[in-house]
């Protein structure tokens, strides 16, 4: 996020994604990744980088952008697209977050 941030004019936008919890071995070997693997030839599961992921929101709120938050859920379900958040989907978990560089003053 700090390349993001140098490289990015005034009111740039950005919206990387975020995981609430750890991407454990669980996570990504859940059902719906062996699933869409059969049907498009990659796991999406196994793209997850080892460990936690950096908090994106909180270094781009340190860097003085403005920053907001929503489930991917929550995102999608406007579109009439999942993940359903009353199933067992692994993906009900990350939140995208928007940020918008703010001018200098």
């Amino acid at each position: 996020m700090t390349d993001v941030d140098r490289l990015s004019a005034a009111d740039s936008e950005t919206g990387p994604e975020i995981v609430v919890g750890q991407e454990d071995d669980d996570l990504r070997s859940h059902d719906l990744y062996e699933s869409a693997a059969a049907g498009t030839g990659s796991h999406l599961g196994r793209l997850f980088a080892d460990g936690r992921r950096p908090d994106s929101a909180a270094a781009l709120r340190a860097a003085g952008w403005t920053v907001t938050s929503a489930p991917v859920a929550d995102f999608t379900a406007r579109y009439g697209r999942g993940p359903d958040p009353a199933a067992a989907d692994p993906i009900t978990h990350i939140r995208w977050v928007f940020g918008r560089k703010v001018r200098s003053a």
